[in-house]
């Protein structure tokens, strides 16, 4: 469904368990030898995230769309699958590759590539980058020039590509804020620490609900995330942000909210909701975290 993409580069799950520390053998007086023994760890378990934190928030981003053809590699039709081994490899290795390029010009920790595709002719390689919207024309241009200098002096990793096939265009970020009430659950003080187990599962759940909503709708492919969720009395009201590439109106965003209301018995995912709830606010400029709280009542960080 609505799945932010993120290729978000890649989202990563782990489960935390004890950790075993094996002592030293030892010969006990009678010339026997102790048997090694495990202890686990004392660990202290914490509920898992259920989103990944952005390399450069999602308020600071504009996204560039760049593509270059690799002269070296013939094109097949398991790398339109994403979760094929040729797809997987390939996109590692290009991946590795422009990082190592761009990471010279652009900084560490100042990009961070995202969706890679493939196609035809000999094979494209299509990919997204989250940067800083401050410098983002200056960083377009710095990309395009970075590769196509690479490219001429073929040294590009392994692969060959073609300096005139380089080009990149930039993206604005769009925010808005929406909420609805869910009439199904009872709010409880919980729902206001983020570390509470409780926040981190209802969070996890209106993030997928959110996606899936917006996933089966004309606009998925302009989704970018479902950040900032927040939780206040009567039932439980939702507040988040639905970050997007392109502007959309806010009774767009509604009226999609709400055909899935209806198409759904009055449901969201697994959340019951009040049709009448459901709103929408503000873009991305620098008013919007005060129009947000002036209607909603919500603190925006």
């Amino acid at each position: 469904m609505f799945r932010l993409i993120q290729c978000n580069s890649f989202v990563c799950s782990c489960y935390l368990s004890p950790v075993f520390t094996t002592t030293e053998s030892s010969e006990s007086p009678g010339g026997t030898t102790d048997t090694p023994t495990q202890k686990p760890e004392e660990t202290t378990t914490t509920p898992i995230a259920t989103t990944t934190t952005p390399l450069i928030p999602y308020d600071d981003q504009a996204r560039i769309n760049v593509k270059i053809k690799l002269t070296s590699v013939d094109y097949s039709s398991d790398l339109a699958d994403k979760t094929s081994e040729a797809y997987m490899n390939l996109k590692a290795e290009v991946v590795d590759t422009l990082k190592d390029v761009l990471a010279n010009k652009l900084g560490e920790g100042k990009f961070n590539i995202l969706d890679v595709t493939f196609s035809k002719g000999s094979l494209v390689v299509q990919y997204e980058l989250a940067v800083n919207k401050a410098t983002a024309t200056q960083t377009m241009n710095t990309i395009v020039s970075t590769v196509k200098d690479v490219a001429e002096k073929s040294s590009f990793g392994n692969f060959t590509v073609d300096p005139d096939s380089i080009t990149a265009t930039k993206t604005e970020m769009y925010s808005h804020y929406g909420r609805f009430t869910i009439t199904n659950h009872q709010y409880n003080d919980n729902l206001i620490k983020e570390a509470s187990a409780q926040y981190q599962e209802l969070s996890a759940e209106v993030n997928k609900h959110v996606h899936a909503v917006f996933d089966s709708s004309p606009i998925k492919s302009d989704v970018v995330a479902v950040t900032k969720i927040t939780f206040s009395k009567g039932s439980v009201i939702a507040s988040y942000q639905l970050v997007l590439k392109n502007e959309h109106t806010l009774g767009e965003l509604t009226q999609i909210m709400k055909y899935h209301l209806e198409a759904n018995s009055g449901k969201i995912g697994s959340f019951e909701v009040n049709a009448e709830s459901i709103q929408f606010s503000g873009t991305l400029n620098s008013n919007v975290p005060s129009i947000l709280s002036i209607i909603f009542g919500v603190p925006v960080s």
